[in-house]
């Protein structure tokens, strides 16, 4: 056996042992949410857990889209997909009330939520999962839906990209941005940056 083969078999060995492991980007969007605000629209937010033991451990959370209830949130998370360990998550949409302490989860309005593994994500077309929103609450398909979008993360690559955005507004009078979006597999767009507010 020359060399060359018996690395490749050794590396078989190792990875079978170490288990296959690869980095997914996972980011967030939501359709036809219900308007839980009464002059304005909701004002989403996610909060994103990972099932340890019996716990739901919670890894983070967006940024909150005002007056939207389609909202595409920048924010994304970047777990380690185990390729032969099913590992659970959780997701859940509120509308928030209480802009100064996010973390309230009491002064907000719930939504709903899902559970999901990566696999079904990444095994998803355009490797997206779309999920019912479900709150006991609320009557079922009531609640909206919610798109996890998996991307493969490559933790060595170096690439950058340097881009000078220019716009002109119809009005300056109100509250103007910018998104920038990137393409994810065969049809779906992720906002990855959402520029300040002029």
């Amino acid at each position: 056996m020359d060399d060359a083969v018996l690395a490749a078999v050794n590396q078989s060995i190792n990875a079978g042992q170490s288990g296959l492991v690869q980095t997914i980007s996972l980011s967030f969007a939501c359709e036809n949410l219900p308007n839980l605000d009464t002059f304005t629209r909701t004002d989403g937010l996610v909060f994103f857990y990972k099932q340890v033991g019996n716990q739901w451990q919670k890894l983070g959370m967006t940024e909150v889209i005002m007056d939207n209830l389609n909202p595409a949130w920048v924010k994304s998370f970047d777990v380690q997909y185990h390729f032969e360990k099913r590992e659970n998550y959780k997701v859940e949409v509120y509308d928030v009330d209480d802009m100064n302490n996010l973390n309230n989860i009491k002064g907000h309005d719930y939504v709903g939520g899902c559970e999901f593994s990566v696999h079904e994500v990444v095994t998803g077309r355009d490797q997206t999962l779309a999920r019912p929103l479900e709150n006991q609450q609320r009557a079922a398909g009531k609640s909206g839906t919610i798109k996890i979008t998996g991307e493969e993360r490559n933790a060595s690559s170096q690439e950058e990209i340097e881009m000078k955005m220019r716009a002109t507004f119809p009005s300056m009078s109100g509250m103007n941005f910018f998104l920038i979006h990137k393409q994810v597999g065969g049809a779906t767009w992720k906002p990855i940056y959402k520029s300040e507010i002029q």
